[in-house]
C-alpha cells in the first residue's frame, strides 16, 4: 500500500509499504530551535505548552533532519503560531 499524503513545507514519507511510516515526517530541527528562541521560550516552556517531553524537543532540535511524529509536529507548530500545513519547519536543504 502506498501513501500519497503531502503537506506543504514538510518532507513526509510519501511512498511506503508500511502505512505506519506515514505518521512520521522529517523536520528542520535547527529551524525549530530558532523559532523557539524567536518566541523567547526555553525548551521546558515550549515542551510544556506543546504537551511533549523536554527530551523529545531536545532530540528534535539537535539535528537538521529530525524524524518527528506528525502529532508532535502539529503540537509544536500550533504552539509556535505556525500553520502545520504550511510551516517553514521543513527539512534543511
Amino acid at each position: 500500500m502506498t501513501t500519497d499524503r503531502h503537506v506543504p513545507g514538510q518532507a513526509a514519507r510519501l511512498r511506503s509499504k508500511n502505512p505506519a511510516q506515514a505518521w512520521y515526517i522529517v523536520i528542520n530541527g535547527h529551524q525549530l530551535r530558532q523559532l523557539r528562541r524567536d518566541h523567547g521560550l526555553t525548551r521546558a516552556e515550549l515542551a510544556g505548552k506543546a504537551g511533549i517531553s523536554v527530551s523529545t524537543l531536545a532530540r528534535l532540535e539537535r539535528v537538521p533532519h529530525a524524524s518527528c511524529r506528525t502529532r508532535t509536529f502539529a503540537r509544536l507548530a500550533i504552539t509556535l503560531g505556525e500553520d502545520p500545513r504550511a510551516t517553514t519547519l521543513g527539512p534543511a536543504g
